[in-house]
């Protein structure tokens, strides 16, 4: 059974192959009619280059996507990099980010910035934005894709693999949450942490290849990780100004709702009223 990192190189060099095999088949196409004498000399030469440019541009715009949903902030190493780490709400652009959002992201910057992540090994569950990870300095990060791992039956993971495992916005789309937290607990050392995101006043967004089941209070997602053998801090965030104009309108950005003056820092949040629930989660050893 080949390793989560053999797989992921794996996976790279299929990706390679393929570019490249667009590009042979352009060229391979224009020396059989060159051959067979369809085309001139110069119409072949044209075909070829077709197919280096069609590869290139392949090339790129996966690139371009990469590097687009990749989220990195200014260079957070070297001696101050402990002490003047950067938060989320410094370093994001409120123009593409989600409001109810955007203080679940401020308040996990902080904690994940005080955090030593120095040769730790962090998972990613599902499709990564790897918007957590961005404050995961010098870990190594590995991300799970579905369907080809299923939170809810990591059985190609060891016991013991990781360090931290992110679920950012998945519990709520899987059909047995408690399975999948039992499978988080069983892949992480002894004291590794599990950080779980999941909205609560938003509306129902199933998507292709997988439903939306639940919503958690605070307590309720207190509870819940107890019972998989966590030892959580659970966080919330909303108001009702907020919630209202979220629920029908769930993908406002950040800078509309602060045009609005929606109140989306931690500083105005109504325990009633939550948008956004969120936890750290240890697993007992």
């Amino acid at each position: 059974m080949l390793s989560i990192r053999h797989r992921v190189v794996r996976d790279k060099f299929v990706k390679l192959m393929l570019f490249g095999g667009i590009g042979w088949l352009f060229a391979t196409t224009a020396l059989v009619l060159l051959g067979l004498g369809v085309v001139s000399l110069f119409l072949a030469a044209c075909l070829a280059l077709a197919g280096a440019v069609v590869t290139f541009a392949l090339a790129a715009s996966r690139s371009l996507i990469k590097r687009q949903r990749r989220f990195r902030p200014p260079d957070m190493r070297g001696p101050s990099a402990t002490t003047q780490a950067p938060q989320w709400a410094d370093i994001a652009n409120p123009a593409s980010h989600y409001a109810n959002r955007w203080a679940m992201y401020q308040d996990l910057s902080v904690w994940l910035s005080r955090q030593d992540f120095t040769g730790k090994k962090v998972a990613e569950v599902g499709s990564s934005n790897e918007i957590l990870y961005t404050f995961m300095r010098d870990a190594e990060h590995v991300v799970l894709p579905y369907p080809e791992y299923d939170v809810q039956d990591l059985t190609q993971v060891a016991d013991r693999e990781f360090d931290f495992m992110i679920l950012d916005q998945t519990l709520e789309h899987l059909q047995n949450p408690e399975k999948a937290l039992s499978e988080v607990h069983r892949v992480l050392k002894p004291g590794g942490v599990a950080i779980i995101t999941t909205p609560f006043f938003i509306p129902v967004h199933p998507g292709e290849g997988y439903g939306d089941y639940y919503r958690w209070t605070p307590q309720g997602m207190k509870v819940v990780l107890e019972r998989c053998g966590f030892e959580p801090e659970v966080h919330m965030w909303g108001n009702l100004k907020a919630a209202q104009a979220l629920l029908g309108k769930m993908y406002m950005f950040a800078n509309e709702a602060k045009r609005r003056r929606l109140d989306v820092s931690t500083a105005f949040c109504d325990e009633r009223f939550p948008v956004s629930v969120w936890a750290t989660a240890r697993a007992r050893k």
